[in-house]
C-alpha cells in the first residue's frame, strides 16, 4: 500500500517508510525502541522522523500489531522528541506537538502504522495537523 501523508488537508507525496525495532532485555525494565523513518533522500517527498519511541516490554515487532501510543512532547517523555519531525515537500520541518501512533496487521517484513500529529512550524506558530497510513517495511 502506498502511504498517504497528509499535512493541513494536503496530501503531500511520502517516502518509503521502515521501522527499525531494537529490544533490550539487560535493562531495567527491559523495553524495546521504536524508529520510524520515511526515505530522505527526494525532496519532492515529504516524511517523518520519529525517533527512540519506547512501546515498553514487547519481545518483538509482531508484538505491536495493534498496540497504539500516544504522546504529548510538553508533559511526557520516553523518546528523542527533539529529533523527531515531518517534513513536506523541500526544507519546511514541522516540530511536533503531540503524537498518536496505532499499529495494526503485521504481515511479513511489513507493518500498518496510522500516524496523527499535531505540530508546528517556526512561522506561523501554529497548530497544523498531519497524518500518515502507510505500511512501514520491518528492520
Amino acid at each position: 500500500m502506498p502511504g498517504k501523508l497528509t499535512i493541513a488537508d494536503q496530501v503531500v507525496p511520502l517516502g518509503d517508510i521502515k521501522l527499525t525495532f531494537r529490544y533490550f532485555p539487560d535493562e531495567r525494565p527491559p523495553h524495546a525502541l521504536v524508529d520510524i523513518l520515511s526515505d530522505s533522500s527526494d525532496d519532492s517527498l515529504g516524511g517523518v522522523a520519529i525517533n527512540c519511541l519506547n512501546v515498553g516490554d514487547i519481545l518483538a515487532p509482531d508484538g505491536l500489531t495493534g498496540l497504539a501510543f500516544s504522546r504529548d512532547f510538553f508533559s511526557d517523555s520516553g523518546f528523542a522528541v527533539g529529533e523527531s519531525v515531518f517534513w513536506r515537500n523541500g526544507d519546511d520541518v514541522l516540530e511536533m506537538r503531540s503524537l498518536s501512533i496505532t499499529f495494526g496487521k503485521n504481515a511479513h517484513d511489513t507493518i500498518e502504522v496510522e500516524i496523527r500529529a499535531s505540530c508546528f512550524s517556526f512561522a506561523p506558530r501554529s497548530d497544523i495537523p498531519v497524518s500518515i497510513v502507510a505500511s512501514a517495511k520491518i528492520e
